[in-house]
């Protein structure tokens, strides 16, 4: 197997609006929080090392031994924030951001009916009766919204998958998963892979009781050891990763409209 040559991104282009002031710059041990951290990464074995600055940037926190590095790399880069919606209600509404700006064209099932220009991924509409009708006749209306945050199941064992692709072309997958043919199966969908050359591990161990269903760190296991020739990769999530990057049960706002006809006493 050749060589394989992996860079570090060192980012240090913030601005530090919640810290309220350069967090590269300040006081750490003999030098700068931004230096300590450079140092570490160029006493890896990571090569080179690129550090993103703004265009602006002086670097007076970055002293000239770092500099000068031969594995040192400086990069400028000049961005502008994009544009972002924090929830639902605001993704719904006219002129917000387009999440998915090419939704027309992402492969679908028969059952689901995306919304092109639009941030709705899929509408279920249910009719049964006539709800003017309906209305007209009900003695109280109530209309409320209820929304919940994004949960997780929080298994003993977080989730975690291992991913080795051996020189005979065959896929060897270990993972804290509860569908291992899903894992098969969204493989040979996604990337072309035959089911008949990849073999699902599942530990029996953590505990699950349905969270760990869904795929997902199976298939980043697998382009990150396809990426470095097959080599075995491991992608662990800990506590915090688990709950926020890959929770089982979405959030959710449900505006509702409801109609009741008073009962003689």
């Amino acid at each position: 197997m050749k060589d394989i040559t992996i860079a570090a991104i060192y980012l240090a282009a913030g601005q530090s609006r919640r810290m309220g002031a350069d967090k590269r710059a300040l006081p750490w041990g003999d030098g700068t929080l931004g230096a300590a951290g450079l140092k570490a990464a160029l006493r890896s074995c990571l090569a080179p090392v690129i550090v993103v600055i703004p265009p602006s940037d002086t670097l007076a926190w970055l002293p000239d031994a770092l500099l000068g590095h031969d594995k040192c790399r400086l990069v400028r880069v000049a961005y502008e924030p994009l544009p972002a919606v924090g929830s639902p209600r605001e993704a719904l509404k006219e002129g917000a951001p387009l999440l998915h700006e090419h939704l027309d064209r992402y492969e679908k099932n028969k059952t689901t009916y995306p919304e092109p220009g639009t941030n709705v991924a899929h509408r279920t509409k249910i009719r049964k009766g006539n709800i003017e009708q309906g209305f007209a006749e009900s003695d109280v209306i109530v209309e409320t919204s209820v929304s919940f945050a994004p949960s997780d199941h929080a298994a003993m064992e977080t989730r975690c998958a291992t991913a080795e692709i051996w020189p005979d072309g065959t896929i060897h997958i270990s993972a804290s998963s509860q569908s291992p043919f899903m894992i098969k199966k969204l493989l040979h969908t996604y990337f072309g892979e035959e089911t008949g050359n990849i073999i699902v591990h599942t530990p029996l161990v953590g505990g699950a009781y349905g969270g760990k269903a869904p795929v997902q760190l199976e298939l980043l296991a697998y382009l990150a050891s396809k990426a470095v020739g097959g080599r075995k990769v491991s992608v662990w999530n800990n506590r915090e990763c688990d709950m926020v990057t890959s929770p089982f049960i979405s959030g959710w706002r449900q505006p509702s409209k409801s109609a009741r006809r008073k009962t003689a006493s």
